[in-house]
């Protein structure tokens, strides 16, 4: 079904979410695979994991470790979503939130919905008897679980979404795995060049059709760059990834360099007389 939803509505996925069992080890190391090879690999996108409702927060990192839910393209959240009385999966809200900000950015998924309003009236879990009402302190227990690659949802000032980790941490330690919006923008800039570009497949390969396609795509980076998406990029055609052979053969690689906005993940304020 994920194969078919860009041949038959010409959309992309922008997440896997089966939020009934993504907690399940077999089902999130399918749910991985299949978000990194839609149609065949030519597109991606990220998988929700929602985790077990019947552990305290201090128990998932060891959950997550177990069950092998450490993957950098993975977003793990923990807690469910109550609103009038009736409780929801995260992911629900998580996706609906994150394309809601996509949305007020042009589209663009250069922005975390950490810190974003959620529209919830308490968090719970499951205790064994019931689903009991939690509130977790923002500096110890979320942001416990966030350095541990799990998002959740705080009440600061209203109910907001909490922590842009991937599953990764904390043993992520490159830049580009520790966070989903930088995983997301990877993602959605390799997504976009196959849809932009699939017409020049067959096309006759010589200087004038390299140049047209790394100046379109450099002029593409630029907006995103301008409108402050991007904090560089660029696009060549090296020697190293391009060899005779592999020339003659007709598949010609085009390497993407990019420069991700980092986020403001904390602010000290240093008082000083």
């Amino acid at each position: 079904l994920l194969d078919d939803v860009f041949m038959k509505f010409q959309e992309l996925p922008a997440f896997v979410d089966i939020p009934e069992f993504s907690g399940n080890s077999e089902v999130a190391a399918i749910m991985e695979t299949k978000a990194k090879n839609i149609n065949g690999g030519m597109f991606e996108a990220i998988p929700l994991i929602n985790a077990p409702l019947n552990k305290k927060y201090d128990e998932i990192p060891v959950w997550k470790n177990d069950n092998n839910i450490t993957d950098e393209d993975m977003a793990v959240l923990y807690g469910g979503i109550k609103l009038a009385g009736k409780v929801y999966h995260h992911s629900i809200h998580y996706a609906a939130l994150s394309l809601l900000t996509d949305n007020d950015n042009g589209g663009v998924p250069s922005i975390t919905p950490s810190n974003k309003a959620y529209k919830m009236d308490a968090l719970v879990w499951d205790n064994g008897t019931e689903l009991v009402e939690i509130r977790l302190d923002r500096e110890q227990e979320a942001n416990f679980l966030n350095r541990n690659g799990v998002i959740t949802a705080i009440n600061f000032l209203g109910w907001r979404c909490w922590g842009s980790e991937t599953a990764k941490n904390p043993q992520a330690t490159d830049p580009k795995d520790k966070f989903l919006y930088t995983r997301r923008m990877f993602k959605w800039i390799g997504n976009e060049l196959v849809i932009t570009y699939f017409n020049t497949v067959d096309s006759k390969f010589d200087y004038k059709l390299s140049e047209t396609v790394m100046t379109s795509i450099n002029i593409r980076l630029l907006g995103l760059i301008g409108s402050g998406n991007l904090l560089g990029g660029e696009v060549l055609i090296s020697p190293e990834d391009n060899t005779i052979l592999s020339l003659e053969s007709g598949d010609v690689y085009f390497r993407i360099k990019l420069g991700i906005v980092p986020h403001m993940k904390s602010a000290t304020f240093i008082k000083q007389i």
